[in-house]
């Protein structure tokens, strides 16, 4: 694709990014009654929901009202549907309209959503009022019924996921939970996150993949996860993938970031905090909503587990050392959450080397490939090594920096199917490289077959 054509796409945000041929579409109205419930499609068969767009009568169409009405929607009979706010979902507030590329509210004041939801069976869409008097509003769902490529397999179902500090409270020391799902594979692509005042800027965002310790992903203040910068110091904005619509004069955060180019994958687990405040300790309500696609199963599952301070498990496990500098059992906290020292301190054993370990470790044979994880003492600077699988280099590992407060960092290095199919067994050679730094660190080694 040409650059003028992506940037037309990119910059049309209000229109639907995807081919509309073969769509199917349908229409109506609906009058929901004070806590009663409407359902606004139920289709059966293959195919997917490829747009829904609203239309909600001016007596309606408020924070105040479409906060407590919810979109909920299943896809192939999910036991447990996802149920959002109706103005969240469309990241949408009375103080500022959003024009994302996959959901918003566009000029004539519809409210649109281009999120493909795929299904083999049926899908569900329903509107729940939890208002004491009637919601008013048109629909219109476009959908087609060509298989979902992949769907099962290298696609998964969408998903919305609601939270806020009612339902999970805000703990000093523990992040703000935007989303935690778990025997789950998928992708998260985006989310739409409120705070009540500028407070809140001063906290990161942290992700955790696959049970990891140490956030694989850390950032570095709120308004920069949600590409802004110093406070959202030129007031609200909205852009294809990211923007805020309220913000300074209401000294209130309402913002939204959209994964599309860069959805984060998960193989069973994702967990995504926003610490709440500079110490992870301010008050107040918070909401969000995360949207993500997964299937209900686990992509990868743990085969073998060493514990290099084990004399037992070193003797199961084959290993061997060479260059073997100490033995040390040090207790130290997790970089991450455990940010101002909330989070567990672990005591471990493991081995410090300036040669090599090699060592033994049970896969499956029908794997799709291998994940190695290692617990390492990151207060030992620029650790990297050459690793060898079965006598062939796979890659370099490398750990760059340190850090002498919160020492403990789970690092994981991926290991190829085209080296571990067919194997129950993988012997693994890692051969430390003193290139910028002192010596390697091992406490305990975890292999995952996908």
């Amino acid at each position: 694709q040409s650059p003028s054509a992506a940037a037309a796409l990119w910059s049309n945000t209000t229109v639907d990014p995807k081919s509309t041929a073969g769509n199917i579409g349908f229409s109506g109205t609906a009058s929901i009654g004070a806590w009663a419930s409407s359902t606004i499609a139920n289709i059966t068969g293959v195919g997917s929901v490829n747009s829904i767009k609203f239309q909600v009568a001016p007596g309606s169409d408020n924070d105040a009202i479409l906060g407590n009405v919810w979109l909920e929607m299943s896809f192939d009979g999910q036991t447990s549907p996802s149920y959002a706010p109706f103005n969240m979902f469309f990241a949408e507030s009375e103080y500022g309209t959003t024009h994302a590329l996959p959901v918003g509210k566009d000029a004539s004041g519809t409210y649109y959503c281009y999120f493909p939801m795929p299904y083999d069976q049926s899908a569900k869409i329903v509107l729940v009022n939890q208002n004491g008097y009637a919601v008013n509003l048109a629909y219109q769902v476009q959908y087609n019924t060509a298989p979902y490529l992949g769907l099962g397999n290298s696609a998964g179902y969408f998903n919305a996921y609601y939270n806020n500090s009612s339902i999970t409270q805000l703990v000093p020391g523990k992040n703000y939970e935007v989303l935690n799902v778990t025997s789950t594979k998928g992708q998260y692509v985006g989310m739409v996150y409120s705070a009540p005042n500028g407070g809140y800027l001063e906290g990161n965002a942290e992700v955790y993949i696959d049970g990891s310790l140490t956030p694989q992903i850390q950032g570095t203040g709120t308004e920069d996860w949600f590409d802004g910068a110093y406070y959202f110091q030129d007031g609200p904005f909205t852009q294809a993938t990211h923007g805020v619509t309220i913000f300074p004069d209401s000294r209130s955060i309402y913002a939204y970031r959209f994964d599309l180019n860069d959805p984060i994958s998960f193989s069973n687990s994702i967990t995504l905090g926003m610490q709440h405040g500079p110490f992870n300790s301010t008050e107040g309500t918070v909401s969000s909503l995360a949207y993500y696609y997964a299937l209900p199963s686990s992509g990868i599952t743990l085969t073998d587990t060493l514990a290099v301070g084990s004399s037992t498990a070193r003797m199961s496990h084959g290993y061997t050392v060479n260059g073997e500098v100490s033995i040390p059992t040090n207790s130290y906290y997790y970089e991450g959450e455990a940010d101002g020292y909330y989070g567990p301190l672990v005591t471990d054993t493991g081995d410090t080397m300036t040669g090599n370990t090699q060592f033994n470790v049970a896969v499956n044979p029908a794997n799709n490939g291998v994940k190695l994880r290692r617990r390492m003492d990151f207060s030992v600077l620029n650790q990297r090594a050459e690793v060898y699988v079965n006598g062939t280099l796979v890659g370099t590992w490398y750990d760059a920096g340190q850090n002498t407060t919160l020492s403990w960092r789970d690092s994981d290095f991926e290991i190829p199917a085209s080296l571990t199919q067919g194997q129950s067994s993988l012997n693994i050679n890692i051969v430390y490289d003193n290139t910028g730094g002192t010596a390697w660190t091992e406490y305990d080694y975890w292999a995952y077959s996908y």
